[in-house]
């Protein structure tokens, strides 16, 4: 009601606060009527076209259901949501960020890929032939997606249409937005033994590859796509039916390198939520895209099977900021072999006989190094005493003699039991 006396021309202006009907409406129900009324007689009326109702897709979610997850991958999307009309066909656009590739992608029966022509000109767009019925729940599974390479906020645009044709937009939901993972790219993975960071002391063993139930050191360099806050989480986690690596959470290391000689070390502060195989630890400071950071960490192995590597960037969102998807890296694990060493005497130049004692089973073949100076009978066989096994001198390692031992016609090492080799001794101790 107008609560005061108007005069003609007046423009009263007022606001209605209301909601959009779900479906749209017929032309001649889209209208707003005006009418003045002066106790029981009508004064004026005016009716004027109301605006376009667009139908949205309920619940509506794009979620990464393969296991691959890093920007970049290629890996399987599901699309579910609640439709409001009936239709036949779906179409998804990635707006932004570029870089996805649906052209080589397939779809879960019943729905089916529409081939399109253009595919390489517009290789961030599909369009499928699948069941939408009003009221029904769709969830439709596309395979062999590559994701963008920088992964981080993405727009999607997804529409229904009556047919394949595309010819008539039923219902449509512009600019859904999901967080995609970076990709935590790695380079330069290596896993060394306890004595590889001191080849000056350490002149033949620093070398060797990573043995059972002895640390070892995990390094990698690696960079993102994505920055990463100051508080997140880094996590480390070394999976694998056995739990083959312990993690020592005192022994980790975080730097951005600046240059080939300088880095600036990275505070970190150990989550509660670490366990033997798992390594959190939170940022004492946020990591740039596109920055080379060093990862340094302390693991002991308790086998030689291999196991994948997870490192990755949490924020607490659905997916990891930046992840590596659990790569498995190939690393080294050799068991240990005890060995013992016996001579009766070793005069200067003297050629002597070594017993050596192998108390681990050895298949195959094993390495033995001699100390500097010591040499080795030459040919194949040469250096073995007695018929047991084989020892033949196969060169240099770091200025010292290298024999192979194995045993008898393919046969494993004799353990427990004394290998007789002959060696000459050098004219002054090295």
């Amino acid at each position: 009601a107008i609560s005061s006396a108007q005069s003609a021309s007046t423009t009263i202006s007022f606001t209605v606060s209301t909601t959009n009907p779900a479906t749209r409406l017929r032309l001649a129900k889209n209208f707003w009527a005006l009418q003045h009324w002066r106790g029981s007689t009508l004064l004026a009326s005016k009716a004027v076209e109301s605006w376009s109702i667009e139908p949205q897709l309920h619940s509506l979610t794009l979620a990464i259901s393969g296991s691959l997850q890093a920007a970049g991958a290629t890996t399987r999307l599901t699309v579910s949501f609640m439709p409001v009309y009936s239709a036949g066909a779906l179409q998804l656009e990635v707006l932004s960020p570029s870089g996805f590739d649906f052209c080589g992608a397939s779809a879960t029966s019943p729905a089916a890929v529409v081939e399109r022509e253009d595919c390489s000109s517009s290789p961030s767009k599909i369009l499928l032939t699948t069941t939408i019925t009003s009221g029904v729940q769709v969830s439709v599974k596309i395979s062999d997606v590559v994701l963008s390479p920088t992964g981080g906020t993405t727009i999607v645009s997804v529409q229904t249409f009556d047919s394949s044709s595309a010819g008539y937009t039923r219902e449509e939901l512009e600019d859904l937005m999901v967080v995609f993972p970076g990709n935590l790219a790695t380079t330069s993975q290596t896993l060394e033994c306890l004595h590889a960071e001191d080849s000056t002391l350490y002149p033949v063993t620093y070398s060797f590859p990573a043995r059972v139930d002895e640390q070892s050191w995990l390094e990698t360099y690696f960079t993102l796509t994505q920055p990463a806050a100051a508080g997140d989480d880094l996590i480390l986690v070394s999976d694998s039916e056995e739990n083959l690596f312990d993690i020592d959470s005192s022994t980790f290391e975080l730097k951005k390198v600046i240059s080939s000689s300088s880095t600036q070390t990275i505070s970190v502060v150990v989550s509660k939520t670490s366990s033997s195989n798992r390594l959190s630890v939170a940022l004492g400071a946020a990591l740039e895209a596109g920055q080379t950071y060093y990862l340094k960490c302390g693991v002991t192995p308790s086998g030689t099977g291999s196991a994948s590597w997870t490192i990755q960037i949490d924020s607490g969102g659905v997916y990891p900021s930046n992840t590596n998807d659990a790569e498995d890296y190939g690393f080294v694990v050799v068991p240990q072999t005890d060995i013992s060493v016996t001579v009766s005497r070793a005069p200067p130049t003297a050629t002597v006989q070594v017993s050596l004692v192998l108390n681990t089973k050895a298949t195959g073949f094993q390495q033995l190094i001699v100390p500097a100076g010591v040499l080795l009978p030459l040919g194949e066989g040469a250096c073995a005493v007695g018929t047991n096994f084989v020892c033949t001198d196969v060169g240099t390692f770091r200025g010292r003699r290298v024999a192979n031992l194995s045993g008898i016609d393919g046969a494993d090492l004799p353990t427990g039991k004394s290998l007789l080799i002959k060696v000459t001794m050098p004219e002054v101790a090295e």
